[in-house]
């Protein structure tokens, strides 16, 4: 047991070495981007979607790029525990002694005569030290390795309230499946996928629920819209929507939006990952409306009155929102205006 909290509170400390150089090094990062993006304020907003997206990609990397590799280091004996090869030093006492007058003549006196006594077969040694009582397991673990047990905690709570969330939104889409299709909706998406050059557009479900329209689904994507809204819009409306819509699967934001939501997982405690997540959305919902208005060449006012009427609309339940929001899903163009 004893060997694992050692093991534990090693890693523990590597784990919080490398978290604090995550943090600087991506603030760093970020404080760049936001700065190039302030000065291509007016660039097309594809653009600062991928400077912000590096950001991303930075703090998903930046583990494999700080790892340390320990060398190996030659043993060198410490003052505890000396060399074999070295043999302990031997004590040798000499006494003088001078003859008396009793013994001898002065004439036969020597000067001096050295005796050497035997040599000493121990050394005196000081009094072993008390030992300490050994600790627990628990109280073995440093601050370290409870920020890190912390960490963990929060991160599996995470995935656990995301495997829920789309447990949710999948029993939305079923019952989304059992609704008739509207075919005049059906036509004009069929249509906008041809003009983006979508080779297969998606499936198409209706929703009785008052939401915004979204898509999900990465291998077979699906087009979620609410009915009601689709009969408050009319075609030039509806195409809007729909083109919006498409742009995120020509754009493939459902694939490349996992990377910022994952770092928001990992980094739940670091602003920077929350403040990534939240410029990238941004500028892919600024993005899907540029492509939108292109391809409709209506001006910009009425699109935003496109934009309006699918805001008052949506009154989006708790389930729905947060598995749109927190699976990297896109909430359709309710969320900015051009």
């Amino acid at each position: 047991m004893s060997t694992f909290i050692d093991r534990l509170n090693s890693f523990a400390d590597m784990w919080t070495g490398l978290a604090w150089a995550i943090i600087w090094q991506s603030t760093l990062v970020a404080i760049a981007v936001a700065a190039i993006c302030l000065v291509w304020k007016h660039s097309s907003p594809g653009v600062r979607y991928w400077l912000w997206q590096i950001v991303a990609i930075k703090l998903l990397l930046m583990p494999f790029w700080t790892w340390a590799i320990p060398l190996s280091v030659p043993f060198v004996p410490t003052d505890d525990e000396p060399s074999a090869n070295i043999a302990p030093p031997l004590a040798i006492d000499t006494e003088v002694q001078l003859p008396t007058d009793d013994e001898t003549t002065v004439a036969e006196r020597p000067s001096l005569v050295m005796v050497e006594t035997p040599l000493r077969q121990s050394i005196a040694q000081p009094p072993a030290p008390t030992p300490l009582p050994e600790r627990s397991g628990l109280e073995r673990m440093t601050w370290r390795t409870y920020l890190f047990a912390a960490w963990l905690i929060v991160v599996v709570w995470q995935i656990v309230r995301l495997v829920r969330q789309n447990r949710n939104l999948k029993r939305l889409l079923r019952d989304a499946m059992t609704n008739a299709v509207d075919p005049r909706c059906a036509s004009l998406l069929k249509e906008c996928a041809a003009e983006l050059n979508l080779p297969r557009g998606p499936g198409l479900r209706f929703t009785e629920v008052e939401c915004s329209p979204f898509v999900c689904g990465i291998a077979a994507p699906v087009l979620v819209m609410p009915r009601s809204l689709c009969a408050r819009l009319n075609d030039t409306q509806l195409r809007q929507v729909l083109l919006h819509e498409l742009a995120h699967i020509a754009r493939r934001d459902l694939i490349w939006g996992w990377l910022p939501e994952f770092a928001r997982l990992v980094y739940f405690f670091h602003p920077i990952a929350h403040w990534t997540s939240a410029r990238i959305r941004l500028e892919r919902e600024l993005a899907c409306d540029q492509v939108a208005m292109t391809h409709t060449g209506r001006p910009a006012a009425d699109y935003a009155a496109t934009l309006v009427h699918v805001v008052t609309h949506a009154s989006q339940p708790t389930a729905l929102q947060a598995a749109v929001t927190s699976l990297g899903l896109d909430g359709g163009s309710t969320k900015k205006k051009p």
